[in-house]
């Protein structure tokens, strides 16, 4: 008679020589975060869900473990931790002050692939907060994630860097309507996207949660809501999702939730409001990638062409930090600059980084969320994370 087997769903058991690797690994780790200051923090596996919901984007959101409590209200399982990291800082501290947290332990993600996506895996991480100077901090996450990288085996692993200042810089010195800048600072996070919506093809984020048509069929209908009186699009929009969807279930959207979204779109999507100057200025960084010196002489010719004097800016603080790279040990033979980058949350300001191709390692900078969370006390952060799961043939650091 065979045995009847029970494989978790998008989750993985570690018994024996692999678990033993993965304690090893988890060591290995630590003791890397502690010695360069980096104290361990712990932090509930249930969460808020507000404090997730509006800052994690619009994909991670869809991939929610989501629950409602008897009382009504809505926790979900953490899927990251730096948002968990950031509301310890703001409930512990009432001035800013500089704080090096590490942590260690599962999140959580659905995944609609059952075979391929784990809904459950191990993330080891750092996050600097404080008053710290943001090259500094910048140079100082990135030495450490090469390190703990090493420490767990993996030597001279490729490192991509990006850095949505790039974007924003060129955003903020055109004349934009605060719609317009709002989306395109949003497909920056995505310059694969943003690279998509600027060649006038849909998006991959433009069929929002299934509720309305496909891609190509939705930009025309996109075009066609533009088209009607602002006071029957509501009605229009309203319609179309309920009969799509009767039996209301919209993940942690509401009805009107993709009502606000789609007439948004509507509003963007006569791209003729868009300076053609700034979209190939745009449309020329999403290009940009290769050995990080290249890549700034790139950058610093669209500069010359662009209306925007802060990008020029912006490229000499990169020639000053990839020198602090170099000082801070960074293989430079390593380390590319490429403006394709995205990272799927929607906090981050500034750096980008991943190393290894899985990635092993991966993370940035995002200054605005400790204001977020705590309302009041505004500092700058970053931060990395190695995901455990990610480690080749599950044969995680040296052997014990």
């Amino acid at each position: 008679m065979t045995k009847a087997t029970h494989p978790p769903i998008g989750m993985v058991d570690l018994f024996g020589a692999q678990a033993e690797h993965r304690q090893h690994t988890v060591e290995l780790l630590q003791r890397c975060f502690q010695a360069a200051g980096y104290g361990p923090v712990n932090t509930p596996v249930l969460e808020r869900a507000e404090h997730f919901i509006d800052r994690i984007g619009e994909d991670m959101r869809r991939r929610l473990y989501l629950f409602t409590e008897p009382g009504g209200r809505e926790i979900c399982l953490r899927p990251e931790f730096t948002i968990p990291t950031v509301r310890l800082y703001a409930d512990q501290h009432t001035t800013a002050e500089t704080f090096r947290g590490s942590y260690c332990g599962p999140v959580f993600r659905y995944g609609a692939d059952d075979a391929a996506t784990h809904r459950q895996f191990t993330q080891a991480g750092v996050e600097l907060i404080g008053p710290i100077d943001p090259q500094e901090g910048d140079v100082e996450i990135l030495k450490l994630a090469v390190e703990a990288v090493k420490a767990i085996g993996h030597l001279a692993q490729p490192i991509r860097v990006n850095d949505l200042s790039f974007y924003h810089s060129l955003l903020d010195a055109a004349d934009l309507s605060p719609k317009w800048h709002g989306r395109l600072a949003t497909l920056a996070r995505n310059p694969l996207r943003l690279r998509q919506f600027l060649d006038a093809q849909p998006t991959p984020d433009q069929a929002a949660d299934g509720a309305l048509p496909a891609p190509a069929e939705r930009w025309q209908f996109l075009e066609t809501l533009q088209a009607l009186e602002p006071s029957d699009r509501h009605g229009v929009v309203e319609g179309m999702v309920r009969s799509l969807q009767p039996d209301s279930h919209f993940g942690t959207r509401t009805v009107e939730d993709i009502v606000a979204r789609t007439l948004e779109q509507a509003d963007l999507a006569d791209r003729n409001r868009l300076p053609g100057a700034l979209a190939e200025s745009l449309l020329r960084l999403t290009s940009v990638t290769g050995p990080i010196s290249e890549a700034l002489d790139t950058i610093d010719a669209i500069a010359q062409d662009a209306p925007s004097p802060e990008l020029a800016e912006i490229v000499d603080q990169w020639r000053q930090r990839q020198a602090m790279l170099v000082e801070a040990g960074i293989e430079q033979n390593t380390l590319t600059l490429d403006l394709t980058i995205g990272r799927g949350l929607d906090y981050y300001t500034g750096l980008l980084f991943e190393i290894g191709t899985e990635p092993l390692a991966a993370g940035g900078r995002y200054d605005r969320l400790v204001a977020d969370l705590s309302g009041s006390l505004d500092t700058r952060a970053v931060g990395f994370a190695v995901n455990l799961d990610a480690i080749p043939d599950s044969q995680e650091g040296p052997t014990p």
